[in-house]
């Protein structure tokens, strides 16, 4: 069996969101997906006043509430960068504007960051504590002094407590 590589396995599961979203969206069973002047449903118009599209994206946030594949097209939402303001786009998507989708991509880059120090965190832990592990194997082996090899041990674990803000071991 062949690995799958990072990239590949994004391409894959963002284009299987694709697939659930088109054959399933709500959005997709509408007919006619523009206004009266022709302008994209789920986007803002040209010129079009701020009242008007707050009324206007209130009922297609609404909308999609309903959706069965809601969460899938707010994923790929979120990976296609529909979020970024900056790109001048207001519309809604997956029952979210493009503020909310910013707003929403944000708070997901904290917590991917926030995951991946933890994760780093524990590594240098059990790195810690295999290290204490492989001193006191080593303590052992010439005097066979369980003393030691409790000391080491008391130590390798305090330094842990104190590393992860438990102070002095209880």
């Amino acid at each position: 069996m062949m690995a799958v590589t990072a990239a590949q396995a994004q391409a894959m599961r963002q284009s299987a969101l694709q697939a659930a979203v088109d054959a399933h969206a709500r959005c997709a069973e509408k007919p006619d997906n523009t206004t009266e002047r022709g302008e994209h449903l789920w986007f803002r118009g040209d010129g079009e006043k701020a009242a008007v599209w707050a009324v206007r994206a209130a009922y297609l946030r609404r909308y999609c509430a309903g959706c069965p594949v809601l969460e899938q097209c707010r994923e790929l939402a979120l990976r296609e960068g529909d979020g970024d303001i900056g790109r001048g786009d207001d519309m809604v998507r997956a029952g979210l504007t493009t503020q909310e989708l910013g707003h929403l991509a944000r708070e997901q880059e904290i917590r991917l960051v926030q995951a991946a120090a933890a994760d780093r965190l524990a590594a240098g832990q059990r790195r810690a504590v295999n290290q204490a592990a492989a001193r006191v194997t080593q303590a052992l082996k010439p005097t066979g002094s369980v003393q030691v090899a409790r000391a080491e041990l008391a130590a390798a674990v305090a330094a842990r407590r104190a590393g992860n803000g438990w102070g002095r071991a209880a």
